[in-house]
């Protein structure tokens, strides 16, 4: 059976490389077996030494850092037993205080003249507090989605559903800005994968039914727990109130700031997932975080 560690190796998605001190470093960490502030002091130390050195490549190893913190949240299961599903889980916790510690480090001072000129260090400055190349770590990320570069796995759909708890959570906490990843997540699996006809079709056929259910189990847990972990927070960062007609009209569509979401497509969004919480071609824990996400979505209106 693959794991996702062998997936990560196999179809070469973001993760850390073993040949760089990050992947020990955090895993001790992430197992206790490392304080937060050993653990933050072994990280910038091995950073100071390349950004200083000058020779390698800085944002490789910011990337480096990056990539494993992203590859262990896909390990991390999204919710304790028990525990309200918008509750971030304790090992959650502990990787957003990991990002949260590093990003209040002290800059190091700015890189010797002599370095300006280094063939491989193009960085000439570097800022905690940006947590550089994170988010677009985190986009790259993206291309690994389910059936992309692999197949269909159960490991691998736990896997994303657990990776975008994560990135709703870090959003959430302003970690990153990615609101706009998890406007992506839900028009994707509400708008774009949403498709009745195909699921009435499917129960005549089961092969194409349980293709269609596999996919629509993942799609729809992911756009599900953006609106759960975010809850109002999406409405109040990305809503519009202005009135837009969501529908079909031959009137061209007034323009809305980029990234906005207008209270129609809101609306439809609560519709369609109701619609999937009562859907028995999903598991029961995805409709039940369908009605959940609905009902958190509702509280804005």
């Amino acid at each position: 059976m693959n794991t996702l560690d062998a997936l990560a190796t196999n179809y070469h998605w973001v993760h850390g490389s073993m040949t760089k001190p990050f992947t020990s470093i955090i895993t001790l960490y992430m197992s206790q077996q490392l304080a937060l502030e050993p653990a933050v002091f072994e990280i910038v130390s091995v950073v100071n030494e390349v950004y200083y050195g000058g020779e390698s490549d800085l944002d490789e190893y910011l990337r480096d850092i990056w990539s494993t913190i992203i590859h262990i949240s896909r390990k991390i299961p999204r919710e304790s037993p028990g525990a309200p599903p918008d509750a971030p889980t304790a090992l959650q916790v502990r990787l957003v205080a990991l990002l949260l510690a590093l990003k209040r480090q002290p800059d190091p001072k700015p890189v010797p003249q002599t370095h300006l000129q280094s063939p491989v260090n193009a960085r000439r400055d570097l800022s905690w507090k940006q947590l550089p190349l994170l988010e677009r770590t985190i986009n790259e990320a993206l291309d690994d989605e389910p059936g992309k570069r692999s197949k269909f796995t159960g490991v691998e759909a736990e896997g994303w559903v657990n990776f975008m708890a994560f990135v709703a959570l870090i959003t959430k906490e302003k970690v990153v800005g990615l609101e706009t990843v998890g406007i992506r997540m839900i028009r994707w699996a509400l708008e774009e994968r949403h498709d009745s006809k195909a699921l009435a079709s499917s129960r005549s056929r089961d092969v194409g039914k349980g293709d269609e259910a596999t996919r629509l189990n993942v799609f729809v847990a992911a756009a599900a727990i953006w609106a759960v972990v975010m809850g109002e927070e999406l409405w109040e960062r990305m809503g519009e109130n202005t009135e837009l007609q969501v529908g079909l009209s031959l009137d061209p569509a007034p323009q809305l700031p980029m990234g906005k979401i207008p209270k129609q497509r809101w609306e439809m969004w609560i519709d369609r997932l109701r619609f999937l919480s009562l859907c028995e071609d999903l598991k029961i824990c995805t409709r039940e975080l369908a009605a959940e996400a609905a009902a958190v979505m509702l509280r804005v209106l």
